[in-house]
């Protein structure tokens, strides 16, 4: 292919940057770029400005194109070889008619990058969903065992699910089932992302016409774009439209995501900042409603809400909603202590123990001193007693153990 220049890319460097036009495209040899993406209100804004407001919205790895023109900031994750080709100026169209295979391989790369968003978007569904899930049962827990007064932000909430609830019977003891399980009929709820969802913005049936059609012996399908290029160019706009489409839903979904998290994991004003950082949690517990296990369990469930969203945003969650920090360093002090408490009770045992065998001892010899036994009877009864204790079946229906226990 002509214009084509192999380049070396350094992690951090970016490739296309949200909000600009580009005339050329990438071929990725080796590494992994990460696209991100941002309200269109910071395109063409300050370079670092539109990154710090970026999310990522998917990630791609060797041997793939990667054109330009999705209108997303794609930025090397690792260290990359990749190849600069540039576009001819009737752009796509006249790039299929020179080079028609590669057309095809750049379409199916594109329709690959299209099932790993998709997939992508679920997992951000269903986080959301589980999100709003635990966040609701919390507030009805909160609200059962709780007295106390809920923040301005996050009390109308519990409100509107007390009234739901109104006529509900709810469980004398609550354990983490409770807490994950899905009441959306009980409250009149969908767990759902508001505004457009993915049939919004991707036809399914015209995109499964696509993957069909991409399976097509490709020199047959080459004579087919040198014939007809307009069939590669309305193939390859409609994939990049939904592909497009579908990384913009991603990043309009988090921040309906980010709203959740920050209710119930934020800084200020958060569910697990009333129940961790001013210690609500304790009079729940104390209500003596709750499995004593809640606490680490409830942990181990935020653990994995947070590593889901880590895996798919790349952000460092905890910095951004110190929830979980507060639920782990509130359990760890809590298991401390706990742990403090079982030693301290295990000393006292031994301690007792000691004290019943000096006691022991003791009252042997007043035992000896109050029967005026002589010294051959005490040296006999304490070797028995202590045959006795040796013995592994001091009660076994033996001569020898009849015998010891005889003299005894």
């Amino acid at each position: 292919m002509a214009g084509v220049q192999n380049q070396s890319v350094k992690k951090g460097e970016i490739l296309f940057l949200q909000g600009s036009s580009y005339d050329y495209m990438y071929y990725l040899q080796s590494g992994t770029v990460e696209v991100l993406a941002a309200s269109d209100e910071y395109s063409g804004m300050d370079r670092a400005l539109l990154l710090k407001n970026s999310k990522r919205v998917a990630m791609t790895s060797d041997s793939t194109f990667i054109p330009g023109f999705h209108g997303k900031t794609v930025r090397a994750f690792t260290d990359c070889s990749v190849q600069k080709i540039s576009l001819p100026q009737k752009g796509i169209r006249q790039f299929a008619i020179a080079n028609p295979v590669q057309a095809i391989t750049m379409m199916t790369h594109l329709c690959k990058h299209i099932e790993t968003a998709y997939s992508d978007y679920g997992k951000i569904s269903n986080l959301y969903s589980s999100l709003c899930r635990i966040y609701d049962n919390l507030l009805i827990l909160f609200a059962e065992l709780s007295g106390v007064n809920l923040p301005q932000r996050i009390a109308p909430d519990a409100q509107s699910l007390q009234r739901a609830i109104a006529s509900a019977q709810l469980p004398t003891t609550f354990d983490i089932n409770f807490i994950i399980s899905d009441k959306s009929d009980l409250l009149g709820k969908k767990y759902q992302m508001q505004g457009k969802n993915i049939n919004d913005v991707l036809n399914k049936e015209e995109y499964a016409f696509f993957k069909r059609f991409l399976k097509v012996d490709k020199n047959n399908f080459a004579l087919l774009i040198k014939a007809d290029p307009d069939i590669a160019c309305y193939i390859f706009n409609k994939m990049s439209e939904y592909y497009s489409g579908i990384l913009t839903l991603m990043q309009q979904n988090y921040e309906y995501l980010d709203h959740c998290m920050d209710k119930l994991f934020g800084e200020e004003d958060s569910l697990f900042e009333v129940l961790f950082k001013k210690g609500i949690i304790k009079d729940i517990l104390g209500s003596g409603r709750v499995n004593q296990s809640f606490v680490n369990q409830l942990g181990s469930v935020v653990s994995k809400l947070f590593s889901t969203y880590t895996e798919i945003s790349g952000d460092n969650v905890s910095g951004l909603f110190p929830g979980l920090n507060l639920i782990s360093k509130y359990a760890q002090t809590e298991n401390s202590s706990a742990a403090a408490a079982k030693a301290s009770a295990a000393g006292t045992s031994n301690e007792s123990a000691d004290s019943i065998l000096r006691l022991y001892q003791n009252s042997l010899q007043q035992i000896f001193k109050f029967t005026m036994a002589d010294d051959e009877l005490q040296r006999n009864l304490l070797m028995h007693l202590g045959q006795f204790k040796k013995m592994e079946n001091p009660f076994t229906t033996e001569a020898d153990g009849r015998k010891v226990r005889r003299f005894i």
